[in-house]
Parts: structure tokens; sequence; C-alpha cells
């Protein structure tokens, strides 16, 4: 038994055809059928090429198939259920078909027509899959809005609709997610509250960013009001984040009150440093002026023995006046009370100068204590006192660590004379790496027997660091343990 042939369709137009044929979107013409039940059934009477191939029939003999079999599909069902209403009525269905390289989905008109119905579907795939891309971000937002350990997110549209709701601390505000979310302000909240909050975000929404900090429930919430872009650079709503920031204050206030009270205690310290210096300087200064009128000993009476008494009474005085020195200078550098004189400055002169001052470390030969200066090398704006006293310390430490060799006092310049740095490098006992930043701080040495080898306060290197700093100038060191150092005072100037 062969099946009955579809009837040949209504005549159409040659150039509607013709427009049908080429049109960019999907085309069909459908013949209707209705069995004893009177439940209708449909047979293609027409396709053009785009709904050929969706459909994936040839459009030459597509005419008489059965359109049932072609749209039962989990992405077409719909269209299908929809038909016979499209008998007398015009329906609008969004169908998905499914392809090798992809969905594509339609939104497809379908509407009566003599003897059938007729349906035209345009290409929406991008905006099916911009939505599909937008609710997976919104779902991941809110997962992440959530989630917000310390605080919560409000995002609002432009008609000021809460989108998106949640954080740990919305409960902690009094607010909760399912009583907001998907409804406007003026519906979550109170008249006279709704009307102030829409006020700030018509506000937010006009570009605005407004910042404040709020109490609530005991803690401080830092709360941020700002409008939210989309990829264009339009505003597409606005954003509400509270941030619990009530240990974070807690910490900072601890802070600033450990700070102040170590600046008060450094000062304290400062001015007692300064007015014991007074008191110990006076009668210091006695014994090693009066110690050194015994050591002349101009009388005769006394002996070797009492002799070597006195010039050790006279050696410790000298060495406890440069200690109190050294620590009154430090306290004074901390303190601030330091001034600093800028004038331009002869490198060749007070090189020259400092060298000459030390020379007599050197009488016994086996140190050569020498300097390498450029040819031609620019003054440089500094305190000449200051950074003589950074290279008294520098070079006198050199000396005292360098049992035989030599010390160099070097000035790097570029080859117009600018000055870049000034070097004291030494052949003697070098610094083992895990100690190069501890010789910086306060009575601190490369060694713990150091001191008792090779003597001194343990401050020379604090102070020229902190008169470097002053100065705006870096030092700097490169030592290994048998191979010598090399200390750098950067001149480049901090800003």
């Amino acid at each position: 038994m062969t099946a009955p042939s579809a009837p040949a369709p209504p005549a159409l137009d040659a150039r509607l055809l013709s427009f049908v044929q080429a049109s960019p979107d999907a085309f069909a013409l459908l013949d209707v059928e209705h069995d004893a039940t009177g439940t209708p059934s449909f047979r293609i009477a027409l396709l053009n090429p785009v709904a050929a191939q969706l459909l994936g029939v040839p459009a030459r003999t597509a005419a008489g198939l059965p359109l049932e079999p072609l749209l039962r599909r989990p992405g077409t069902q719909a269209l299908l259920d929809q038909l016979p209403t499209a008998l007398a009525l015009v329906v609008e269905v969004d169908a998905r078909f499914d392809r090798r390289d992809g969905p594509t989905w339609l939104r497809v008109q379908a509407f009566p027509v003599a003897g059938g119905v007729a349906l035209m579907g345009r290409d929406v795939t991008d905006q099916h899959l911009a939505a599909a891309l937008l609710q997976e971000q919104k779902a991941y937002l809110a997962h992440l809005a959530r989630n917000l350990p310390a605080g919560c997110v409000l995002l609002f549209d432009r008609e000021l609709r809460y989108r998106v709701v949640g954080g740990a601390a919305l409960g902690q505000l009094g607010l909760e997610r399912e009583a907001l979310e998907g409804r406007s302000v003026w519906d979550a909240f109170p008249p006279e509250l709704s009307e102030s909050l829409a006020e700030e975000y018509e506000r937010a929404l006009a570009g605005e960013e407004h910042r404040c900090e709020v109490v609530e429930g005991g803690r401080l919430y830092e709360r941020l009001l700002a409008p939210v872009y989309d990829a264009a650079g339009a505003i597409v709503g606005g954003m509400v984040l509270a941030a619990d920031v009530t240990d974070a204050r807690r910490q900072e206030e601890a802070l600033r009150l450990a700070k102040e009270a170590a600046e008060q205690a450094n000062a304290a310290k400062s001015d007692l440093l300064a007015r014991m210096s007074h008191e110990l300087r006076t009668p210091l200064n006695s014994v090693i002026g009066f110690s050194g009128v015994l050591q002349k000993n101009r009388g005769g009476r006394l002996g070797a023995e009492e002799l070597d008494f006195v010039g050790r009474v006279n050696a410790n005085g000298r060495h406890l006046l440069k200690v109190i020195d050294s620590m009154l200078d430090l306290s004074k550098i901390e303190a601030g009370r330091m001034a600093v004189e800028l004038q331009p400055v002869d490198l060749r002169q007070l090189v020259g100068a400092t060298l000459d001052q030390l020379a007599h470390a050197t009488t016994l030969g086996a140190v050569t204590l020498g300097a390498e200066l450029p040819e031609v090398l620019e003054p440089l704006e500094t305190d000449p006192h200051k950074l003589r006293q950074v290279l008294i310390n520098l070079v006198g430490n050199a000396l005292k660590f360098t049992p035989s060799g030599r010390v160099t006092v070097r000035v790097v310049a570029t080859a117009a004379g600018r000055v870049q740095a000034i070097e004291v490098e030494d052949t003697g006992i070098g610094i083992a790496p895990e100690r190069q930043a501890a010789i910086f701080e306060a009575f601190e040495q490369a060694e713990t027997g150091t001191a008792r080898q090779y003597g001194g306060t343990g401050l020379g290197l604090t102070i020229s660091r902190s008169l470097c700093h002053l100065l705006g100038f870096e030092l700097g060191l490169r030592s290994a343990p048998g191979e010598g150092s090399v200390f750098r005072i950067g001149v480049a100037r901090h800003d």
C-alpha cells in the first residue's frame, strides 16, 4: 500500500518564491491533515535551503515528508507541540537545532495560512549563548557573594531591583537574602528607608561612588556604593559592598599605640642620653686630664707599675668617652636633632684628609692605605663633616680587621665625573653572609669574639648607616670570610 501523495502547494509568485529561497532566515510551508478523531498532522509542502539544512533533509525532495519525526527532539519538541495552535493563532517559540558544529537557536513564528501553517525562523544563537554566559556569570557571582567571609554584597539593576545578594555578614546587618533577591528596594524596605536608599542608588546609577563607615551590632563596616559597568562602559546597575573592618581597625589602633609608645620611649631614651652625656663627660674629662698629667711623671715619683696603671686609666677613660659620644650621636640622629649642612664638596680633598688622619694606624707597615680617584671628578653636594665621619668609621674598621694587606678608598664616577659611589675595600678577615645584616645593628660585630680580639664599641657601622640615610645615601656591603670586604656608599639621593 503506497502513502498518499502530498497535495501540490498553492502556486507562489516567482518573485516571492525567489525571496523565500534566498532568505537567510528559515522558511517552511506545512500542509495539515486530520485523522478520524480530528487530530492534525503536518507534512512538508516547501522548505527553503536554510530550513532544509537545519532539519537535515534535501530541500528538493522534502515535499510530502511528515514533520513530526524531524521535530520530535529535545530542542524542538516545544515547537511541534505548538503547531496545532498555529492553525488559528500566531505563536512564537525558541527552538534549538543540535548540529555537529554546535547548537543553533531559532526564534520561530508559526501562523495560519490556507491549508496549513507557515513557519519563519530567525537565528538567535548569539543571544542565547550570551544569555547562557550571563546566567553562568551571575551564578558564579552569586556563589562568590554568598561565600564572602567578612562582609556582604548587594547588586541591583537600573530598576533598583536586587539581582545578587550574599555574604556572611548579611545576618549581622539584619538582612536576609530571600527577602531581598529579586525584589525592588521599594518592596524590600519600609517607605522611609527605601526612599533614602533609592536616592543613594540613583546617584550610583549616575556614576557616583560613595564610601562611609557604619556600626551595626557592635561591628564596624566599611560601606562602598558604586556603579557597575558592562563591557561597553555603560552603567547597567550598582553595587553595595559592606566589609567588616572591625578587626583591621583594632589592629591599626594597636599598631598606632605601639608606635606612639615606641616613639615616646625612644624620645625618653634620647633625652636621657643627652642629659647623662653631660653628667658623665664632666667627671670623665677630669679623670682623663688628671691621668694624663700623672703620666708625665714630672716629679719622678711614680714607678713603672704605677705609670702602667695610670696609662690604663687614661686609655679606658678615652674609650668610655668615645662610647658616650657615639651613643649621643646615634640618639641625635634617631630623634631627628642632627642638622645637615649641604655644600659642594671636593672628594679628592676630603678623601686625602681622611687618609692623612688615619695614616698613623699603618705605621707598622703591615697594611697599605691608599685611594683610587678618577681623573675627572665633579664636586658632590653633601655635608662634608658627616661624610668624613662615615669614611673615618669605615676606614678605621677596615684597618682594624685587616692584619695585613691593603685598604683602599675608591670613588666611582661616570666619564663626565658625576659621583656614583664611594667604596672602602679591604683584604681583611671578611664577614660571614649570615652576619652581614646584623653588623649594622647597635652593639653588634661580625662575630661574638670580635670585640675581645679587635676592640670597638659596635656602634660605628650603626652610626655610619644612619648618617648615610640622613645624607640621602645608601650604605651596602659585599663580603666573604677570608676574602675581605667592600663597603659601598651609593650617593644617589632618595626621593
